[in-house]
């Protein structure tokens, strides 16, 4: 009884987990200054239809999320329309943030929003970055029991538009309106910086697509398209490559996740655009201003339209068929091994009943039963056969 009850328990695990995280795998996370949605876009096999998973009260306003895609643990940043201060509480369920809320030591103009400000997050040491429109670049703890400005080399000259944490290089990439920099002593406050010079200008956003093995990072401009950061071994940005041009929409916020984009523009930022790099831009719109897009990465499998190819030409799709094909086969063969096993274990599992069977009857009586078959026999062939016959010691003799 124990038994089956613990079994019930673990098997209502997952239900009870999926009922208390409304962000689904494979789905974007839209963040506005109102509501968070997650949606599906048609690539990760959905409708592109949004759903809300939360509110803002009429006197909080989000500024930003942090998500951890491993996780799928979403933590919302909002202020409180009465002060500039900045809390953070996590998205518990839908509609439902934690009971436990902390303050952030940094403060936040809300006519600031999407005015050449940002925020990103390096959520596994549990610590995020804030860039002012100044230029100012303020590291604080998730907690707010931490809060330290970033001492910005002499060799980065014009304002700081926006940073990103890549915990792999261990480094700190930088954007200014026309420079990329990846610098390292991030945790001594003390930043050497390499330095790309793009043929661009009004840089706003970098990422980093987690799927690749590669060392690029992403730059999104306001205006032209997304480049591809291209690094040398050591992290160090070399140079940049255009890889997709954009509508005239002024962009701010980017996210990547094999080569599928997403990045918000207008006016008012309020547009979600997604570009598959193939079709044309699709469009969706939101009824207050977008501050962040975060991706909960799809289970493994590729979204390239274009078939991938894993060595001499074979492509995914045959060595999954053949994986397939292999377990279906094997799966027949076992079947018929069982059988075989079974039907060896029944040959002499009978043929030692018998033989025990044997040793339990003597064996003068076994001799007795021959000798009575035998004459019984020829009794019988002498009678068809007029034949006489006649047994004397241990032989028959038959007389004509």
């Amino acid at each position: 009884m124990n038994c089956t009850l613990l079994f019930i328990i673990i098997s209502l695990i997952p239900i009870i987990n999926s009922s208390y995280n409304p962000i689904s795998i494979g789905s974007v996370i839209v963040s506005t200054t109102r509501k968070i949605s997650v949606l599906q876009p048609k690539e990760y096999g959905g409708t592109d239809k949004s759903k809300i998973i939360f509110t803002a009260t009429k006197t909080m306003t989000i500024v930003n999320t942090i998500f951890n895609p491993t996780s799928r643990i979403l933590y919302i940043l909002f202020t409180n329309t009465t002060n500039n201060i900045i809390y953070i509480s996590q998205l518990i369920s839908i509609e439902n943030l934690d009971s436990i809320v902390y303050q952030l030591p940094i403060l936040f103009n809300l006519s600031n929003i999407n005015k050449l400000t940002s925020f990103s997050s390096d959520v596994n040491n549990k610590r995020a970055f804030f860039t002012d429109q100044t230029g100012n670049v303020i590291m604080f703890s998730m907690s707010g029991l931490m809060k330290t400005i970033i001492s910005i080399p002499s060799t980065i000259k014009n304002p700081i538009r926006s940073v990103d944490y890549n915990q792999r290089l261990n480094r700190l990439f930088i954007i200014t309106d026309s420079t990329v920099d990846s610098c390292i002593n991030l945790d001594q406050n003390n930043l050497q910086c390499c330095q790309a010079l793009p043929k661009t200008d009004q840089l706003r956003s970098i990422t980093f697509d987690p799927t690749t093995s590669h060392l690029f990072a992403y730059v999104i401009d306001e205006q032209t398209g997304i480049y591809q950061v291209i690094l040398n071994r050591t992290g160090c940005p070399i140079a940049l490559r255009p890889i997709n041009t954009i509508d005239t929409y002024p962009n701010i916020h980017l996210a990547i996740y094999q080569n599928l984009y997403f990045y918000s523009g207008n006016t008012d930022n309020s547009k979600l655009i997604i570009d598959n790099g193939i079709d044309i831009p699709r469009t969706i719109s939101f009824d207050a201003s977008i501050v962040t897009l975060h991706i909960s990465y799809p289970r493994k499998k590729s979204i390239i339209n274009n078939e991938e190819t894993c060595f001499h030409g074979i492509t995914y799709h045959d060595y999954r068929l053949a994986l397939v094909l292999a377990a279906i086969f094997g799966t027949i063969m076992g079947i018929f091994m069982c059988f075989n096993a079974l039907f060896c274990i029944d040959f002499f599992m009978t043929k030692r009943i018998i033989r025990d069977l044997k040793k339990q009857i003597p064996p003068n009586s076994l001799e007795d039963h021959w000798n009575k078959l035998i004459r019984e026999k020829y009794t019988k062939l002498a009678v068809e056969s007029k034949f006489n016959f006649y047994i004397i010691g241990n032989r028959t003799w038959i007389f004509y």
